[in-house]
């Protein structure tokens, strides 16, 4: 698949998957409480055009049925119909699976949110709702690579689009990650690793044992954040107070208590 079209896929499908999934406001106390609940369910099926979805994916485990019921959707109806042929309505669908899975009863993560990066917003973060042991694959966790020219990768990076892009050293290419693996953040001591799996497939591995409540974090290149990633706000960083949290306007600003658990179960592995 071309940039363009996986593209395309992954913006519609966020829009009604994932970015109309609400993170409650609350202030730091009762933070920690509230990071562990399923927030992504309740914001995702909170509004009547999904509201069959919540039958079909949790009760009923029916992906296919869901995906029935999602492609009525105005939006998505237009989408699906305007693509060329059966190949790229069936690559559609798949990559619409991706995001449905995530909300399925043994999915192992949920999608909370984190004031960490941007203070006075919560942005995605990827929560465990089980345990993960190291070396286990993190089931739906998984995304697909367009891969890229080296003007393609220039002009994102230019634009400001680099977040994504994912250099594989096993094949010498460079691509985009698109899906659910896409959304970990990063961290400077990750518990989790992306790999690639066949051609432009890609799978999230743990690396140390991920408890429940933890954050699910990998780690991207060395340079992304500045020079020696000078301007990382991690959590890692976070609690040694280096890189991002030196700069005047992190001074102060107290550490998360969600940070707590991360800390506590990253000491235990070290």
């Amino acid at each position: 698949l071309s940039l363009q079209r996986l593209g395309a896929y992954n913006d519609i499908l966020t829009d009604t998957l994932i970015d109309d999934v609400s993170f409650p406001s609350t202030d730091q106390t009762n933070y920690a409480l509230l990071q562990i609940r399923r927030y992504a369910i309740r914001g995702f099926f909170g509004n009547i055009a999904t509201r069959t979805a919540q039958h079909l994916v949790i009760s009923r485990v029916d992906l296919p049925g869901a995906e029935l019921q999602l492609l009525e959707l105005p939006s998505l109806k237009r989408f699906s119909e305007s693509l060329n042929s059966a190949v790229e309505k069936d690559d559609f669908r798949r990559h619409m699976r991706r995001y449905l899975s995530i909300y399925l009863p043994d999915c192992p993560f949920e999608i909370s949110g984190t004031n960490i990066y941007v203070m006075k917003t919560h942005e995605a973060t990827i929560i465990a709702r089980k345990m993960i042991k190291a070396g286990e694959e993190i089931k739906y966790l998984s995304g697909k690579r367009a891969i890229l020219t080296e003007e393609e990768a220039k002009d994102l990076i230019r634009r400001g689009c680099g977040f994504s892009i994912v250099e594989s050293t096993r094949n010498q290419t460079t691509s985009y990650l698109f899906g659910p693996a896409g959304l970990p953040n990063h961290d400077c001591k990750p518990n989790a690793r992306l790999t690639s799996t066949g051609t432009t497939g890609m799978k999230i591995i743990a690396i140390t044992d991920i408890g429940i409540g933890e954050e699910i974090t990998v780690g991207y290149s060395v340079g992304y954040f500045g020079d020696d990633n000078c301007e990382c706000l991690c959590k890692t960083c976070e609690v040694s107070c280096r890189n991002g949290w030196n700069s005047e306007d992190r001074i102060g600003f107290h550490r998360s208590p969600e940070a707590s658990l991360r800390y506590d179960s990253q000491e235990r592995h070290e």
